[in-house]
């Protein structure tokens, strides 16, 4: 968050910093206590939330505080654009200019915006995690809640297969390209 949108005023932006690290701590320790299921642990979306409270606050016998000044920094690439341009088509350039200024991260945390299969396969294959939510499936069939959707099946990438909602198992794969791009 950049500091035009925080609360104005020392006091009520030390009060408000004070409130968004309690209630991250909150949620912490709830997922962490010893009666929580341990896959909550495992979610990825709570270890982000662990490691970044980790680095942006600080809790002692005082209560909790912001690490003003002294927290990691994040850098992003920016790019401006009409607003006609979908996010998805704006990926891949941003990954190019960090890529040139060799600051390609890791991990590349996004939207749902900046996503598409073809985008996370091209993230690997430069080297790198495009975290980000799966596009939402738009198909008639989900809209219409009728028929069945990508959502009712399960993919097995290990046996190259799908298994529908019966339970039963594709006998044979093939790789259609999409009728707008051509992407496969």
């Amino acid at each position: 968050m950049d500091d035009y949108r925080f609360p104005k005023g020392e006091k009520v932006r030390e009060q408000w910093s004070g409130q968004v690290g309690r209630d991250g701590f909150f949620l912490l320790d709830v997922v962490y206590a010893p009666t929580a299921p341990g896959w909550l642990r495992e979610i990825e979306a709570v270890q982000v939330l662990r490691v970044s409270w980790v680095q942006q606050y600080h809790r002692d016998e005082r209560g909790v505080r912001w690490r003003e000044g002294n927290a990691p920094h994040v850098i992003t690439q920016v790019a401006t654009t009409d607003a006609v341009v979908a996010d998805t088509e704006m990926t891949k350039p941003v990954h190019q200019t960090l890529a040139e200024r060799e600051l390609l991260p890791d991990v590349h945390v996004v939207d749902a915006g900046y996503t598409t299969a073809a985008l996370f396969l091209a993230a690997t294959e430069q080297g790198m995690e495009l975290l980000g939510p799966a596009p939402h499936d738009s198909s008639p069939q989900s809209r219409q809640n009728q028929d069945f959707s990508r959502s009712d099946f399960t993919i097995d990438w290990e046996t190259d297969s799908a298994v529908c909602p019966a339970g039963h198992r594709s006998f044979e794969r093939w790789e259609q390209k999409h009728h707008r791009n051509g992407t496969p």
